[in-house]
């Protein structure tokens, strides 16, 4: 299966949002930093959208499904390969919200928390203390914008 097929217009939004060589890269680098805060974010999305109205009760009934679903989300995306395997958790997850009755908004909300968590994580290490520091920063904000780009074209 092409990955287009996946995902329509994903080669497009991977240059809509400069995840070229040299970003998946950084995001391999930096991905054995970022990991160890991935289970508290994740725990913090999940407190916060079980205080939603509309996600309250299905995150109550369903939170470690939930919680395993976005763990594998966000390991296929930030581990830097953003190929077929990060491409069919795009459309598995996509499927399991949307019987969960989640839509992208569940990807964006979480999407800013793993940011924020991330860059907390990286601010930490005196090896990001140096010029490349914003692109750092950057290229993982990049990547999560573009699943949340990814995630509202299959909740579509």
């Amino acid at each position: 299966m092409s990955i287009e097929h996946l995902i329509q217009g994903y080669e497009s939004r991977l240059k809509l949002y400069s995840l070229d060589g040299t970003a998946i890269a950084c995001l391999r680098e930096i991905w054995p930093l970022i990991e160890p805060s991935l289970d508290g974010a994740i725990e913090t999305v999940l407190d916060l959208t079980a205080q939603l109205f509309h996600t309250a009760k299905v995150v109550e009934q369903h939170r470690p499904r939930i919680k395993a679903l976005e763990i594998a989300r966000f390991r296929a995306l930030l581990g830097g390969r953003l190929d077929e395997v990060y491409l069919e958790s795009c459309v598995r997850t996509a499927a399991e919200e949307g019987l969960l009755e989640l839509d992208a908004r569940m990807r964006s909300s979480a999407g800013n928390i793993v940011f924020r968590a991330a860059m907390d994580r990286l601010s930490e290490h005196r090896l990001f203390a140096n010029k490349r520091t914003l692109f750092r920063f950057k290229v993982v904000s990049q990547v999560i914008g573009m699943d949340v780009a990814n995630a509202m074209s299959l909740h579509r």
